[in-house]
């Protein structure tokens, strides 16, 4: 009677939501003297269920190491689970920062095209095309303007064709 007595007033205190911690939902009850723990149950056949449907978990010296372990197990496997939640929330912002990042090259891969495109068609204008601006200008100093300065030869060679047009 006296355990039992004990069992509903461990559990009407709620202890395990004493801090707001994440904790396990027992509370374990240390009976110090092994025979009159197993006195108890031997009489009380439902007690240790209705303790443990309440929260309580009774041990007692021959019972209290393994209890401890048994304990320590749960709490490493809660560790280890909420690790791997962690692990996943990370996993899924990790992939969704590399798809961002594979959108950018994308873009980047796309801009280098158009940059490209630009400039072959600026250098097609400047001296490769049909009536290129260094055609046009050499043309202009053929024809008697005066300047002070000479693009390099290199840029007139590239049109053997340059004053004949």
């Amino acid at each position: 009677a006296s355990i039992r007595t004990h069992v509903n007033e461990l559990s009407n205190k709620n202890y395990q939501d004493l801090y707001q911690i994440s904790t396990p939902d027992f509370v374990m009850m240390f009976v110090p003297l092994d025979p009159a723990l197993i006195i108890a149950l031997q009489n009380e056949r439902n007690l240790f269920m209705d303790a443990f449907n309440k929260g309580i978990f009774l041990v007692c010296p021959a019972t209290l190491l393994f209890a401890l372990r048994t304990i320590a197990t749960l709490w490493k496997r809660e560790k280890q689970n909420a690790n791997a939640m962690e692990i996943a929330r990370r996993g899924g912002a990790l992939y969704d920062k590399f798809v961002g990042f594979y959108q950018d090259l994308e873009n980047l891969g796309a801009c280098i095209n158009r940059t490209q495109e630009c400039y072959d068609d600026s250098i097609s204008k400047l001296k490769t095309g049909k009536g290129n601006l260094i055609r046009q200008v050499e043309m202009i100093k053929a024809l008697g303007a005066r300047t002070s300065k000479s693009l390099p030869h290199g840029a007139i060679e590239d049109d053997n064709n340059l004053l004949t047009e």
